[in-house]
């Protein structure tokens, strides 16, 4: 049996004001093309299938025709929700999607013996996949040790219980032998982030060890961190990393997705390199300088026109650079091969050191609530001895909201 591992689809994503819609499409395509050529049985998506609580129509509609395309080749999907989705939203259609092999699981079922699905292949339990969503607080309190341990320790406590109690009522049923995949969506020590992760939930912002997993855990499939990489070096622990680039901080590593091939009650795991439909740039130097190296930019080098980050190095006020910046930037404005999309101006004037002059702004879309909050704390001129309290506050309530 095959299994394909990924996470972080983050449909929707808007990146400095364009959309990522083309680069999910060509990621997509590619999927679909994939799962057919290797024969892969069942494709594993470990959370934030979308960017935001509240989609978009169409954003929603993208999400149904990769399943019903999966579907159409026989493909079967486990979904858990992130810390992006709603999960009355993952949830709502759960019932329908069973009849396309389609196990969605947006929050932790009050039986939990649920989030354990076994997968046959000729009337035999080949695999069991422990489908955990994103734990959010009132799923820690559950679980939660009374020991007199601190806060962290105890939502430590909380997540390895569940685990446990899965591991443990999987090989009463299915038989010690049979190999258990684990899904989750959780920030680990030692994992290594870009700029494009986005936190709402307060309590989990540190991360826990490693160790939350259970040893009988044959391969733990992870959503959460952009960056595809194995924790600490051991290739059974891993973060698939988001399928396409959400971040010009993540232009320096390639996206993949994990396949995972079963034999003998053995797994057999290997990363697959995804193809690179658009390139991500950062461009620095003096004005000439830029202009040069974009010049350089005059063909086609990927599907999608590639994707410009530049750092415009002035010595003086900037008032004259600033001004060429802007004419170049309309200029290149609709330019076939690659587009601007953030700039900013540095002065490395002795006198002021190095400080940004301006920057592009970032739209409210870009922003989670919680940054939303956070900026509306810094306006207020809120104290740093109340911010802590307001905030843990205000992601409880937007919490019990979107429960």
């Amino acid at each position: 049996m095959k299994i394909l591992h990924t996470a972080d689809w983050h449909i929707g994503k808007i990146l400095h004001k364009q959309s990522l819609e083309q680069d999910f499409q060509k990621f997509t395509d590619w999927l679909i093309q994939y799962v057919v050529s290797e024969s892969v049985d069942v494709v594993l998506i470990s959370g934030d299938v979308f960017d935001y609580a509240n989609p978009s129509f169409a954003d929603i509609r993208k999400y149904y025709k990769i399943l019903n395309d999966l579907y159409q080749n026989n493909v079967k999907v486990i979904i858990t929700g992130g810390n992006h989705d709603s999960p009355a939203l993952l949830n709502g259609p759960k019932s329908l999607f069973q009849n396309m092999q389609v196990s969605v699981y947006g929050s932790l079922s009050e039986d939990i013996e649920e989030h354990i699905v076994p997968l046959t292949n000729n009337g035999k339990t080949e695999v069991v996949i422990l489908a955990v969503p994103f734990l959010r607080e009132k799923d820690l309190r559950k679980s939660r040790s009374l020991l007199e341990t601190s806060e962290k320790d105890e939502q430590m406590k909380a997540v390895q219980t569940i685990y446990d109690q899965l591991v443990l009522l999987a090989k009463s049923k299915y038989g010690a032998q049979v190999p258990i995949i684990a899904m989750g969506h959780i920030h680990l020590y030692g994992s290594s982030t870009s700029d494009s992760e986005r936190e709402i939930h307060i309590g989990n912002l540190q991360g826990f060890p490693s160790t939350i997993f259970n040893e009988s855990i044959d391969y733990v499939a992870l959503g959460h961190i952009h960056k595809p990489q194995a924790i600490k070096g051991n290739p059974i622990i891993r973060y698939s990393g988001s399928p396409v680039f959400l971040d010009f901080s993540e232009r320096d590593y390639e996206k993949q997705v994990i396949l995972v091939t079963t034999t003998n009650n053995k797994l057999d795991i290997l990363p697959v390199k995804i193809p690179i439909f658009r390139k991500m740039s950062k461009i620095s130097g003096k004005g000439t300088e830029i202009m040069e190296k974009l010049h350089t930019l005059s063909q086609k080098s990927n599907e999608l026109p590639d994707f410009i980050e530049l750092e415009w190095s002035v010595s003086d006020d900037g008032l004259e650079d600033k001004r060429l910046l802007q004419e170049m930037m309309t200029t290149y404005e609709t330019h076939p091969y690659f587009k601007i999309l953030k700039s900013k101006l540095i002065s490395t004037a002795p006198s002021a050191g190095t400080l940004k002059l301006s920057e592009e702004n970032i739209s409210i879309d870009e922003m989670n609530p919680l940054e939303v909050f956070r900026q509306l704390l810094e306006d207020r001129q809120i104290s740093d001895d109340k911010k802590e309290a307001l905030e843990v506050a205000y992601v409880t309530l937007w919490e019990n909201l979107h429960e």
